[in-house]
């Protein structure tokens, strides 16, 4: 059962322990409910699907290689997690399951996203035409002191639905529309009422990078109890990096979440002053549980220390390019033994799908290396830059990224018979010709959260008009 400590308890102060200790919504906002209920009206509980489901008739993709493809397979889940996936499961099982058909459709795991900073969900289209700079004082300085506590939680639930919509069943929130306590919690109840898996990446406010910036490592410690035992929603650390910020915040960041052995993640660019890896390096702060973003101007050298230390790297490429950071050197990190990894970033100014990226990622290097006698990375290799690998990037390998009995059940179902699909190779349609509009059915935890091309149970008419209403108040002169 997931814990529900209320935003006033956590922001009221006291300690770790205390909150801890803390049972029950015993704060909340008058006219305001709890996370675990709001939002999913007429929907399985949220966190835990209930009861037997088999799909069948679907192209698994199962994204495991001892289990391959199945041209015709059959997936058995049983509440949470999938227990049974093959051509034909147990009959006697399968008999007395729900049955969801895939015929016609593309069975895969849930996509997953490793950085999308979420609240910038409410300013959509604002930086479509911004380079980097601009972007910056634009909207990290201009817009973001602006946001309410309620503008992050409505970013956050928009966004979580837009990833599910576009069959990503796994999104890290990189929050840095944390001005407050306040803020960072209300983003948690939106990720909470969302039924989305998601990685609540805690940073300090995008406004103030100065070392003395929020959170505290106890604004930290509280939201890791708060989160301790919720099904579906995970804590990282958005750790200052040391190409931007005093290095004394940057190892103080680390430091709060190896100690609650939670995930590290950070933006990085490399260039002559130093990479973030060369620079953690030296200090002796490296290791497996670090994702560094962007990375465009990292070396060869950056990209085997990486490697080295079993770390990630989360490309972003659409946005890369519109804001002149560059290629993502994806021929650099295949020679370095780097598991690539996509994500999607700035939603104020990039689309929230996966597919995009996936694209990008690929065409630009081909374009890059031509002319060559063959195509150095094949489309069917990118698959796992959005499952497997960026499974493994969130410390999830063990519960999410492909179709294997034991793992979770965040499925993803595509239709192979829309036109822009039905004659392709399922792995190379879902790459270079899918889109958002293809996703005919997702679960979560085994839990249907989208049928027939349609969110269910969610009524985004009043979420929309929220969101023109905070909308025009932020882009306000």
């Amino acid at each position: 059962m997931a814990s529900t400590i209320s935003r006033r308890t956590l922001v009221g102060g006291g300690s770790a322990a205390a909150v801890a200790a803390s049972v029950g919504w015993t704060g909340e906002r008058a006219g305001r409910r709890a996370p675990a209920a709001a939002g999913r009206e007429g929907a399985e509980p949220r966190g835990r699907g209930r009861g037997l489901k088999l799909i069948r008739g679907g192209y698994v993709l199962t994204m495991d290689p001892a289990l391959g493809d199945l041209p015709t397979g059959e997936v058995l889940i049983q509440d949470d997690r999938i227990v049974e996936v093959a051509a034909r499961v147990d009959a006697h099982r399968a008999a007395r399951a729900e049955k969801i058909d895939a015929s016609g459709m593309i069975v895969m795991p849930g996509l997953v996203d490793n950085h999308r900073h979420m609240w910038e969900s409410l300013i959509r289209g604002v930086a479509v035409d911004l380079t980097f700079d601009q972007y910056f004082g634009a909207v990290l300085f201009g817009i973001s002191p602006r946001l309410t506590p309620e503008d992050v939680e409505l970013g956050n639930l928009l966004g979580a639905y837009e990833a599910l919509d576009s069959g990503i069943t796994t999104v890290l929130d990189w929050s840095h529309g944390t001005n407050t306590p306040e803020h960072a919690l209300a983003a948690v109840e939106g990720l909470q009422r969302s039924g989305a898996r998601s990685v609540f990446a805690y940073g300090s406010p995008a406004s103030n990078p100065s070392p003395d910036a929020p959170p505290t490592p106890d604004d930290v410690r509280a939201v890791h109890a708060l989160l301790a035992d919720d099904p579906l929603v995970d804590l990282a650390v958005a750790a200052a990096s040391p190409e931007f910020a005093a290095f004394d915040r940057v190892a103080a960041d680390i430091a709060v979440a190896r100690e609650l052995g939670v995930g590290i993640t950070m933006h990085a660019l490399g260039g002559p002053a130093g990479s973030s890896p060369r620079l953690l390096e030296n200090a002796g702060l490296m290791g497996d549980d670090l994702t560094f973003i962007h990375c465009n101007a990292f070396t060869g050298d950056d990209f085997e220390l990486v490697a080295s230390h079993g770390a990630h790297i989360s490309s972003s490429p659409a946005t890369d390019m519109q804001m002149g950071l560059g290629a993502a050197p994806l021929s650099l990190m295949l020679a370095s033994g780097i598991d690539p990894t996509v994500s999607v970033d700035i939603v104020a100014a990039v689309g929230g799908d996966l597919f995009t990226p996936m694209r990008f990622i690929l065409q630009t290097q081909r374009m890059l290396d031509h002319p060559v006698p063959a195509l150095p990375v094949a489309t069917r290799e990118v698959l796992p830059y959005a499952t497997t690998h960026a499974a493994a990037s969130l410390g999830m390998a063990d519960r999410i990224g492909s179709l294997t009995p034991g793992k979770q059940a965040d499925v993803t179902l595509v239709s192979a018979v829309d036109l822009n699909m039905f004659l392709a190779e399922p792995g190379a349609g879902v790459v270079q010709f899918a889109h958002p509009g293809n996703v005919d059915t997702v679960l979560v935890a085994g839990r249907v959260v989208k049928r027939h091309k349609e969110l269910v149970g969610v009524d985004l008419a009043p979420l929309r008009r929220m969101a023109r209403q905070a909308n025009q108040r932020l882009l306000a002169p």
